[in-house]
């Protein structure tokens, strides 16, 4: 700014006040996720309605426009104490090629049940989705009360919000737990089990509009943030990029291009050493009967299966 602006500009107390008061909100950027805040017995509740597909989503790709963006990832902690956490390339589609899902391959089709563990525990692929919900009721915050925000949820609830669409009974009405005129708050209840996160509480309430004023929910859908950008292909780093990190985090020796298989006995440090990032995001929540790991087991013995035979 030149010595004749800033005079010019001077004694601008309104625009200067302005400023100091929106410091003093609470400011959220894009990719500021909304939690529920656990008690100390790690339970918690809150009331929540998830929004439809982006307005900005459905101009931009209607072909690939949904209301939840579905994220694969690998986080895990190597023997060093160095973290990898990135998007799996499978993100864009089983066919994008990841050297962590290759090597998890070669260590699954090994015949050791210690590498499958080492697998299981640590560098395996894990998935949580992406929607913008409306939180009707935060009781640890309510100051969220009435807001927009991102929510990044576990495979037991997006089992729910597909149950809704489509339900195991005959006697079940389905909806779309999407719809803010014909969908229905979700009733979020986290309680411990057995040590971990348990979501079979959870449920919807009774289907209606989401709030009485339309053009308030009008003014909602039309400022809904995009979830295209968590699977596009910009958040994802180049197979050799994955690769390199991949080495380094858990010490691989590499022969050329080629990376060598990870020793058992480092192996076996790693997993020892291996803590979740962010415990409630990062690290596999299962529910009664390890529904979730079961299931998400399954898809991955028969993806690392068909790498090997490949």
């Amino acid at each position: 700014m030149s010595f004749a602006n800033l005079k010019r500009n001077s004694n601008n107390l309104a625009k200067l006040t302005k400023t100091v008061e929106s410091l003093s909100k609470p400011s959220y950027s894009q990719d500021d996720f909304w939690l529920a805040e656990l008690d100390k017995a790690g339970n918690a509740s809150a009331i929540v309605r998830f929004l439809p597909t982006p307005a900005i989503d459905e101009k931009t790709n209607p072909d690939a426009a949904l209301p939840w963006a579905k994220v694969f990832q690998h986080a895990f902690k190597g023997p060093s104490g160095k973290w990898m956490i990135d998007v799996c390339p499978t993100t864009l589609g089983n066919g994008n090629e990841c050297p962590v899902c290759d090597h998890n391959s070669t260590l699954w089709n090994s015949g050791l049940e210690s590498d499958k563990d080492f697998v299981r525990k640590n560098t395996k692929r894990k998935v949580h989705y992406i929607s913008n919900i409306y939180i009707v009721n935060d009781p640890k915050h309510p100051e969220n009360n009435g807001t927009v925000r991102k929510f990044k949820y576990n495979e037991s609830i997006f089992k729910a919000l597909m149950a809704a669409i489509k339900p195991k009974f005959e006697d079940e009405v389905a909806f779309d737990p999407f719809d803010i005129f014909g969908g229905a708050n979700f009733k979020l209840r986290i309680f411990k089990d057995d040590g971990y996160s348990n979501f079979d509480k959870c449920e919807f309430a009774t289907c209606g509009p989401m709030l009485d004023d339309e053009a308030e929910m009008e003014k909602i859908y039309n400022g809904l943030q995009s979830l295209l950008g968590y699977t596009d292909s910009s958040v994802v780093k180049t197979y050799d990029e994955l690769k390199t990190r991949m080495e380094k985090t858990l010490g691989l020796n590499t022969d050329g291009t080629q990376a060598k298989r990870t020793t058992m006995e480092t192996l076996k440090e790693a997993a020892e050493t291996v803590k979740a990032a962010s415990p409630r995001q990062t690290k596999p929540i299962p529910v009664k009967n390890n529904e979730i790991e079961l299931d998400e087991e399954d898809d991955d013995m028969a993806y690392f299966s068909k790498l090997a035979a490949e």
